[in-house]
């Protein structure tokens, strides 16, 4: 294998300075159109590929953003990533990608990870740490941009879905149907869009005056597998219930499958 080409290589193949090569690389500076060609016919021929290192060292950027999310498997948050990767390289940047597993600690050893590798800007989907520790994190960032996930006492930009109306919405669905015993199977505790969910969900019954039921509320893995364990459990204690409201599409295909 033939060693990588060097910006020395190409400066004294072509005859010119590092400072030329560089600003021929960079696109600045004034040089002549015909020593401009001569580097570039160099580098070509080289095969040359500047050093993100150390154009990252000079401009203080590396080109790349982080993507967190908890999980990869979960068709909403491959989307999300899907999204964010596309329009990230439509703008130059190349992405990484960090599935956390749902685990906190997972999650902070990903944000430390992403720090070392100074990318200049971060995508965090659904944070399962506290305000406290996400807070600390965010403080090693540059930039960040949160998915689902508010902070009060910490400003930081943030795109929002409409978590506690969509609850409401589908509970309110389930009352004008007819039902009156309505199960709910939240997510994870952490989650802050499980809790705005449980807030319209608890909304939704206070309207038609109906108390929520703390025994026919549970809170579950996020998976198919959490969303099926839990129903059959939820059902056996209180076969009264006539529908389920379901936390996110995954366990609602668990509870479909037990029911």
């Amino acid at each position: 294998m033939s060693a990588r080409a060097t910006i020395s290589d190409v400066a004294r193949e072509a005859g010119v300075s590092l400072m030329t090569v560089s600003r021929v690389v960079n696109g600045k500076g004034e040089i002549s159109p015909a020593t401009r060609q001569r580097v570039l016919d160099v580098i070509e021929r080289l095969g040359y590929r500047p050093s993100g290192i150390a154009r990252g060292l000079a401009t203080q950027r590396t080109g790349t953003l982080g993507i967190v999310v908890p999980d990869m498997a979960n068709p909403f948050f491959s989307d999300v990533a899907r999204g964010a990767e596309d329009r990230a390289r439509a703008a130059g940047y190349n992405v990484f990608v960090c599935n956390t597993d749902e685990s906190p600690q997972r999650e902070i050893e990903a944000l430390d990870s992403l720090e070392e590798k100074r990318v200049d800007g971060l995508v965090l989907c659904s944070s399962r740490l506290h305000d406290e520790g996400l807070r600390a994190a965010l403080d090693h960032h540059p930039a960040a941009v949160l998915i689902n996930r508010r902070m009060a006492t910490y400003h930081v930009d943030a795109v929002l879905l409409a978590d506690k109306e969509g609850a409401t919405i589908a509970t309110q669905h389930l009352l004008r149907t007819g039902h009156r015993a309505i199960g709910f199977l939240s997510g994870p505790v952490a989650s802050f869009s499980s809790r705005q969910r449980t807030e319209g969900y608890r909304a939704a019954l206070a309207e038609e005056g109906l108390p929520m039921n703390p025994a026919w509320s549970r809170s579950c893995s996020y998976e198919v597998e959490g969303g099926r364990e839990t129903t059959h459990l939820l059902v056996k204690e209180h076969p009264e219930l006539t529908a389920i409201f379901c936390y996110n599409d995954l366990v609602a295909v668990g509870a479909l499958q037990a029911c």
